[in-house]
């Protein structure tokens, strides 16, 4: 391009070889492409000959993508000013302004984040797949009905075809692919998804349907007498298999006799079953009037996924099914807008149940909304819009001051979506219910200085993780460790050993339950103990040069009380 830089040539001499570092420094993030070009006198073909080869180099950030939301509601005719935060790193900004007569656009930012979603389990592809079922018009809001539907399609598809991929020889579902043992939990939540997608026209295989139905219905039976199962999931295997025509009857009524064991979700699940069966009566009958007092917990167990969020849009849409005009409705609405953040919600789980029964909620309800408006950027108009269509501008960080002006009756809905990089000095290390540390050593174990570091050597890296407020025996399962490459280093050998004092296999050695060997990171999921767990991998330096380390981080999926993130810092490799 116009700004490529060109080094000095290079020359060779016959029968010799050479070798010439080059100095660059990163001013921006991005692929850089780098192409070395040779030229030689052929004396067999009595001319010049050339060569050409090319290769492109990642620039990455030290900080990670952030991305933050702000939904204002504002009644026509009054005026509103826009700000953007002030924590993203200059010239690494996107904002995205939706407009729209219609709260619907408020649930984009949860439908964005489930789509951007990096990790891929049972739980989150179904989550993901829930929320495109649901939405679809959020889809590429910019873009046609006819796109938007097209897009949609193809999505759920591709989606039912990867939830079939993850079925073991017993008929369930794996918790991540290539996986042997299935997950209960997981194949009665894809499930539900498959049953909901059937009904909206989506294809599913009879096979992978009748092969899920013996499953579940085999899970029942074999746990069907008192010993240990809980109830909860009991009710969620009754309402799938109602909803299958292979209703287990028997179930249905014993769960129904004690009603009070159930939490706010199983009642939902178990009046869904009822529902299934035609039995409203009976449904309505299982939601006691202490049913929307009940306390919820977060469980993020893999064999059992829950919390308030999830209960609430569980009922929700249970009681949008069997009697839209109940009394709880609007109550578990605003219970559950008021749990959302920055335009989405805690976990992926909840983003999709959240936003599955809040768009059901919003379309049986009527807007009287008439108005017309405008968006002013520096006090010119950037953009009209009217009540009848969600209007959709991309700004600039240069589009300040930013106001919305309206007139006419109604509510306006403005969704404002800003993504980019967080500053360097947004990056504070913190430990919330986890204790992490990052270790770099030598072979022998002895430490290793980042900043002398030469090209060639090998790193033994150590993740310690720990969770020390918790009681002996008593675990956190399903949090994810990310730890970012730093430039000029690689993974030497994609097998990872750990080591703790208990919880391990039969030579005391823990495992993570799933290792992701990316270019630029690795990801590792496993459970934290009051103990200390080592997880262990081996890094190659190869490049000279001076390089940004990101923090560590490290998170529960389904429990934002339990995060950290350790401290940034550089490291510096020499020849």
């Amino acid at each position: 391009g116009d700004d490529a830089e060109t080094f000095p040539e290079l020359l060779v001499a016959p029968g010799q070889s050479r070798t010439i570092w080059l100095k660059a420094k990163a001013t921006g993030l991005g692929p850089v492409r780098v192409m070395v070009r040779a030229s030689a006198m052929s004396a067999d073909l009595g001319r010049e000959v050339t060569g050409e080869s090319e290769g492109l180099l990642a620039v990455r950030p030290i900080t990670p993508l952030h991305v933050e939301s702000q939904l204002v509601r504002v009644k026509a005719g009054e005026p509103v000013e826009l700000k953007r935060a002030d924590t993203f790193e200059p010239g690494t900004t996107k904002t995205a302004l939706s407009i729209s007569g219609q709260p619907m656009v408020e649930l984009r930012p949860a439908l964005e984040q489930l789509l951007d979603y990096p990790h891929g389990c049972l739980e989150q592809t179904t989550s993901r797949l829930m929320a495109i079922l649901h939405a679809p018009q959020l889809l590429a809001m910019e873009s046609s009905d006819d796109v938007r539907i097209a897009f949609a399609d193809e999505a759920i598809a591709a989606g039912i075809d990867r939830l079939w991929s993850m079925q073991t020889r017993g008929g369930g579902l794996s918790y991540w692919p290539g996986e042997r043992q299935p997950t209960l939990w997981g194949t009665a939540y894809a499930s539900l998804f498959l049953t909901q997608a059937m009904r909206a026209g989506h294809k599913v295989d009879a096979q992978f349907i009748d092969e899920l139905t013996r499953y579940l219905s085999e899970a029942l039976d074999q746990r069907g007498g008192e010993e240990r199962m809980d109830d909860n999931l009991r009710a969620r295997l009754c309402h799938v298999l109602a909803a299958w025509n292979h209703a287990p009857h028997g179930w249905i009524a014993r769960l129904t006799e004690r009603t009070g064991d159930l939490s706010m979700e199983g009642r939902a699940h178990l009046a869904a079953a009822w529902s299934e069966l035609g039995r409203n009566d009976n449904a309505l009958k299982v939601l006691g009037n202490e049913t929307i007092t009940l306390p919820v917990k977060t469980i993020s167990a893999t064999e059992f996924l829950t919390s308030p969020t999830r209960q609430d849009a569980m009922l929700l849409s249970v009681l949008l099914d069997i009697d839209r005009k109940h009394a709880w409705i609007g109550q578990l609405v605003r219970r559950i807008e008021s749990r959302r953040s920055q335009g989405h919600w805690d976990t992926t789980l909840d983003n999709a149940s959240a936003l599955a029964a809040l768009s059901r909620y919003q379309l049986t309800q009527p807007r009287d909304a008439s108005f017309t408006g405008r968006v002013l950027v520096a006090d010119q108009e950037r953009l009209a819009f009217d009540h009848q269509a969600t209007a959709q501008i991309k700004l600039s960080e240069s589009d300040v001051p930013l106001r919305v002006e309206t007139q006419g009756r109604g509510e306006a809905f403005i969704t404002m979506t800003t993504q980019g990089l967080l500053k360097a000095e947004a990056i504070v290390p913190y430990e919330r219910g986890l204790r992490l540390e990052r270790r770099w050593l030598m072979r022998d174990g002895r430490a290793i200085d980042p900043a002398r570091l030469k090209v060639g050597d090998l790193v033994r890296v150590e993740i310690e993780l720990s969770a020390p407020g918790l009681n002996d025996g008593e675990s956190v399962p399903n949090i994810a460790i990310v730890d970012a490459l730093p430039g000029g280093m690689e993974v030497e050998n994609p097998r990872l050993a750990t080591s703790a004092g208990d919880g391990g296999d039969d030579h005391g050695q823990a495992r993570a339950d799933r290792v992701e060997f990316l270019d630029d990171r690795v990801i590792l999921f496993a459970g934290a103990v009051r103990e200390k767990r080592v997880y262990r991998y081996l890094l190659r330096v190869t490049t000279v040069g001076r390089f940004a380390l990101p923090p560590l981080q490290a998170s529960c999926m389904y429990d934002a009380a339990f995060a950290a993130m350790g401290p940034r810092g550089e490291v510096v490799v020499s020849e």
